[in-house]
C-alpha cells in the first residue's frame, strides 16, 4: 500500500476548483446531448448532478453524485491523461443513467438470489461486465471522444487481464470456483477488447466455454435495451451451468463479487431509436466485422430480438428479422463462432498490432496540454514582494543568530545546527495545496470561527476593561491635566488579536513513514503524510483568525540538527505561506531536547508580553546520535520542557506512535496528548480543540 500517498498525490491535482468545474460542465452537456430520446427528467436528474473525489479506487455513481476514486487503477502521472481518464469515467457513469433500466437491472438481481444461490453476485458481476460494454457503445454513439477513451482504458485493463492469464499454472488441477474466476476475467477481456479478440489462454475447456459465451458478448454490445444485457447474463449463466452447480455443492464455497452491490439505472432510461456510425472494431477486417455482424443477428433471432443493431443496413430493415440476403443461410451460431474464432486467432497478430499503434496515437493525443489552460497558469505562488523577501531574509538572519543555553551541555558538544532555506525546500503547487484545502474546509472553517469568535471577546473585555476596574494613579494625573478618560489599571494589550504566538513543530524522523490505517475508508498512509495534513489544517485555522504562528520541522542526520523554518512569524498571514510545509516527510533522526530548545528560544525571542505555545508532533522516544536514546534523552526533554514552563513557554507533547511508548511520553511532557495507530487520522481534529481550549484559557488570564 506503500504507493496509495503518491497516487492520490499525483491524482489530487483533479481536485482543483477549476478542474472539477470543466469536469462537471463536460458532465451535463455530454449527458444531456440528445443523440437519442429521453424524458425531461432524467435531463433535470443529469444537470443537477455533481462529481466527488475520494481516496478509494472504484467509481461509482448514486444518481446524485459520481464518485471517483483517486486510487483508480488506470491513472498515471500525467495530469492531462489523468483529467482525460476522468471524462471517460464520467461518460461511462452517465451512461448508466442514461441507459440502463433500474426495474430491468433490480428484476435480475432479485431472481439471481434464488437462482444462482451463492454465485449471485458473481452473476451480477456478469451482468454488470455485459450491460458496461453495451452502454459504452451507446456513449461512443453521443462523442467521439468517449469511444476514443473507452477504448484506450479498455485496452490497457485488457493488457493486464492477459498478463495475469500468463502467470497461471494451467497444468495443475483447477477448482470449478478458481475456473469460474478466470472465466469471468475472460468475459471482462472480450468486453475490453469490444469483442476483437479472444484471451490467449492456455485452456481448452476454458476456452470452449468462452466459444460458446462469445456470441452472446458480440450480439449484447450493440442491443437496444437492459432486457437484452439481461439475457445474456443469464445465458452466460447457463452455458457456465457445469461449473455452477458444482461450486454451489461445495459446503465452503464463496465467490465475492468483483464490483459493488450498489442499484443501477434509471427510471426512465434512453430509447435508442437511432444508430450513428456503429463500426467501432477498426483493428478488424472486413471479413470478421461481417462475420460479427451474422452472429448479432443469430443470437437476435435466437433471444427473440426482432429489431436487432449492427451497421446502418440493420436500422434501415429493423422491421424484419434478418436481411433478405440471409434468408437462404443455413449457418448456425456454432458455426459462425468457429469461422470467426479462426479467423481471430489468424489474425491475432495483425489485430494486436493495429490495437497498440491505436492505443499509443491515443495516449498521445490524451497527454496533449489541457489542463494549464483551463486553470490559468500553473504557479507555485511563491512570487513575493520586496517587503516580504526583505522581511523574510532579516527573519531568517535572527534564526540563524539563536544560541540557546541547553540544560545537559555535555550531551549535545557535537550538535551542529543546520537552518534550511527555502530555496532548499520543494513547496506545493497551488492547485497540489487547494487540494488539501478542500478536503479539510470544514475543519478549517469552524477552527478559525470558534477562535475568531475567541478574539471578539478579548476586544469585549478591553473595552470593559477601559470603562471600569482598579484607579490608576499615573492615569489620574493624565486625566486631570489633560481630560483623558482612562483612568482604570489594565495589562498592557495594544491589540484586538491575541497576544500569542503558536509554533507547530513536526519531528521529520525516518519513523515516520511508518504507514497507519484510515478505518473509515480502510486507506494507508505515511505518518509524515498525517503530520503534514495536520499542519496545514492548524495553519489556515490560525491564519484566518489573524493569529501569529510559525511551523518548523526537526531532524539529526549525523552531528547535524536540521531546522526547517518552512513558515515565520512574520510570513505566517502571507497567501502563499503554507506552500512550503510539503517540505514535511521522514528521513533522519530526532534529537528531541536539542531541537526543542531551538523552538523554545524562537518564541522567546519573538516580542514581550505575549503567551507562548510550543506544539511538537512526535512518532515516538527520542532516537538520536551518539548515544542520545532511553532514559537520557528522555530526561533530556522533560528538563528542556520543565526550563521552558519557567521561561514562559508552554509545551504540548503530541504523540502519534505505539500506544506501549505512550508511559514514556508523559514521562517527558506535562502536557501531552495520544493518538495511537487507530485515531492518529482523528490528529487535525484534536489540535484544533487543544489550540481552541489554550485560547479559552488565556482569554479567562485577564
Amino acid at each position: 500500500m506503500s504507493t496509495n500517498t503518491e497516487k492520490q498525490l499525483n491524482t489530487a491535482k483533479l481536485k482543483h476548483p477549476k478542474l472539477r468545474r470543466a469536469l462537471e460542465t463536460y458532465m451535463c452537456i455530454v449527458g444531456t446531448k440528445n443523440s437519442f430520446d429521453f424524458s425531461e427528467e432524467l435531463e433535470k436528474n443529469i444537470k443537477r448532478m455533481k462529481i466527488q473525489f475520494n481516496d478509494g479506487d472504484i467509481c461509482a455513481t448514486d444518481f446524485s453524485t459520481i464518485f471517483i476514486g483517486l486510487l483508480f487503477p488506470y491513472y498515471t502521472d500525467n495530469l492531462d491523461e489523468n483529467y482525460n481518464i476522468t471524462k471517460g469515467i464520467i461518460g461511462h457513469e452517465v451512461g448508466h443513467i442514461r441507459f440502463t433500466s433500474k426495474r430491468d437491472w433490480d428484476m435480475f438481481i432479485n431472481t439471481s438470489r434464488g437462482k444462482y444461490k451463492k454465485l449471485a453476485a458473481y452473476a451480477r458481476d456478469v451482468l454488470n461486465i455485459v450491460e458496461d460494454d453495451r452502454i459504452e457503445f451507446w456513449m461512443g454513439q453521443v462523442s467521439k471522444f468517449l469511444k476514443n477513451a473507452f477504448y484506450l482504458l479498455c485496452q490497457r485493463m485488457a493488457n493486464s487481464i492477459q498478463e495475469e492469464f500468463d502467470e497461471i499454472d494451467f497444468s495443475q488441477e483447477l477448482s470449478a470456483e478458481h475456473k469460474l474466476a478466470i472465466l469471468r476475467n475472460a468475459i471482462l477481456y472480450i468486453r475490453c477488447t469490444q469483442s476483437s479478440l479472444l484471451p490467449n489462454i492456455q485452456s481448452s475447456e476454458i476456452m470452449g466455454y468462452l466459444k460458446k459465451i462469445y456470441p452472446y458478448m458480440v450480439y449484447c454490445r450493440t442491443s437496444k435495451s437492459t432486457k437484452r444485457a439481461v439475457q445474456v447474463a443469464h445465458k452466460i449463466m447457463g452455458i457456465l451451468s457445469p461449473l455452477c452447480e458444482e461450486f454451489n455443492e461445495a459446503e465452503e464455497a464463496r465467490m465475492e463479487g468483483m464490483y459493488p452491490d450498489n442499484s443501477k439505472g434509471s427510471n426512465n432510461p434512453s430509447e435508442n431509436n437511432s444508430l450513428v456510425n456503429s463500426s467501432n472494431d477498426d483493428t478488424l477486417s472486413k471479413e470478421l466485422k461481417s462475420l460479427k455482424e451474422k452472429i448479432a443477428k443469430e443470437v437476435a433471432k435466437e433471444l427473440g430480438d426482432k429489431k436487432p443493431q449492427g451497421d446502418s443496413s440493420n436500422v434501415a430493415n429493423s422491421g424484419s428479422d434478418s436481411d433478405p440476403s440471409d434468408q437462404t443461410n443455413t449457418k448456425s451460431i456454432p458455426d459462425y463462432v468457429e469461422d470467426i474464432t479462426e479467423r481471430l486467432l489468424k489474425e491475432r497478430t495483425s489485430i494486436k498490432e493495429k490495437s497498440e499503434k491505436r492505443l499509443e496515437e491515443l495516449k498521445e493525443e490524451s497527454r496533449k496540454p489541457i489542463t494549464s489552460s483551463l486553470i490559468g497558469e500553473f504557479m507555485n505562488s511563491t512570487n513575493k514582494s520586496t517587503k516580504q523577501k526583505v522581511a523574510e531574509t532579516l527573519e531568517d538572519k535572527k534564526i540563524v543568530e539563536l544560541k540557546p543555553e541547553m540544560v545537559n551541555k555535555d550531551i549535545h558538544d557535537l550538535c551542529v545546527p543546520v537552518f534550511v532555506e527555502r530555496d532548499e525546500m520543494t513547496p506545493f503547487i497551488d492547485y497540489e495545496y487547494s487540494a488539501y484545502t478542500e478536503q479539510f474546509s470544514t475543519q478549517i472553517k469552524r477552527g478559525a470561527n470558534e477562535l475568531s469568535k475567541l478574539t471578539e471577546q478579548k476586544k469585549q473585555v478591553l473595552q470593559r476593561m477601559q470603562k471600569f476596574g482598579r484607579l490608576d494613579s499615573r492615569r489620574l494625573v493624565k486625566a486631570a491635566a489633560f481630560g483623558a478618560k482612562d483612568i482604570f489599571y489594565k495589562k498592557k494589550m495594544e491589540s484586538d488579536q491575541f497576544d500569542m504566538d503558536v509554533l507547530i513543530f513536526v519531528d521529520r524522523s525516518g519513523s515516520n513513514m511508518h504507514q497507519v490505517l484510515n478505518t473509515k475508508n480502510d486507506t494507508y498512509l505515511p505518518r509524515y503524510e498525517v503530520n503534514r495534513m495536520t499542519a496545514i489544517i492548524q495553519h489556515e485555522i490560525l491564519k484566518r483568525a489573524k493569529i501569529s504562528h510559525a511551523v518548523w520541522s526537526f531532524e539529526e542526520m549525523g552531528v547535524n540538527n536540521i531546522f526547517a523554518p518552512m513558515i515565520h512569524f512574520n510570513n505566517c498571514f502571507e497567501k502563499d505561506s503554507g506552500l512550503y510545509l510539503n517540505h514535511i516527510e521522514a528521513k533522519g533522526r530526532n534529537r528531541d531536547g536539542y531541537s526543542i530548545a531551538y523552538a523554545g528560544e524562537y518564541l522567546l525571542k519573538h516580542g514581550n508580553n505575549r503567551k507562548k505555545l510550543l506544539i511538537v508532533i512526535s512518532d515516538g522516544q527520542p532516537n538520536g546520535h551518539h548515544g542520545y536514546t532511553g532514559s537520557l534523552a528522555m530526561n533530556d526533554v522533560k528538563n528542556t520542557v520543565t526550563k521552558l514552563r519557567k521561561q514562559g513557554v508552554k509545551t504540548i507533547g503530541i504523540f502519534t506512535g505505539d500506544e506501549i511508548e505512550n508511559q514514556f511520553f508523559t514521562h517527558m511532557y506535562d502536557n501531552h496528548m495520544f493518538l495511537n495507530n487507530d485515531n492518529i487520522h482523528n490528529l487535525p481534529e484534536e489540535l484544533r480543540k487543544q489550540i481552541t481550549l489554550e485560547f479559552k484559557e488565556y482569554l479567562n488570564s485577564f
